[in-house]
């Protein structure tokens, strides 16, 4: 055989190592967009707008529980008299959710299947999330003595 000429055998090994890695690549896409799609703890979540009334939120860091039209845990916290924030109870670790929540002494919410400590306004403090609670808008209604959640 001439001297720069490849045997088959060669040119077989050479073209397989490339078709790996073009399927390689091809893969990689879908598992890249699988990766940045919105599949988020709040993604499952229908679009909603809800009031509720928190009249017996009587002082700060008082909170009480309700769940979306959808049957999604919320958590409502007063934050002042004026002023209330609305947190998804799904971590974003593993999903864990509602009872799997306790209120701390009135200034976080630990998630007790794994850990995770999150601020009443749904900042992760300690790991292992990784990422906040899901928080929604909240209007407080100070004649009803009631907030409308929106999302």
């Amino acid at each position: 055989m001439p001297e720069n000429m490849q045997s088959r055998r060669d040119f077989l090994k050479i073209c397989g190592q490339g078709l790996v890695g073009v399927t390689i690549v091809g893969f990689m896409a879908p598992i890249i967009n699988s990766c940045a799609s919105p599949t988020g703890p709040g993604s499952q979540v229908a679009s909603f707008n809800m009031t509720v009334d928190v009249s017996g939120l009587t002082s700060n860091n008082q909170a009480l529980r309700t769940q979306t039209p959808d049957g999604y845990p919320l958590f409502i916290v007063r934050q002042s008299p004026t002023s209330y924030t609305t947190d998804l109870l799904i971590c974003p670790h593993a999903g864990c959710s509602g009872s799997s929540f306790v209120q701390s002494p009135q200034t976080s919410l630990v998630c007790t299947c794994h850990g995770s400590v999150f601020s009443l306004t749904g900042q992760v403090t300690q790991g292992p999330a990784q990422t906040n609670l899901t928080t929604y808008s909240t209007t407080f209604n100070s004649t009803a003595k009631t907030v409308t959640i929106h999302n």
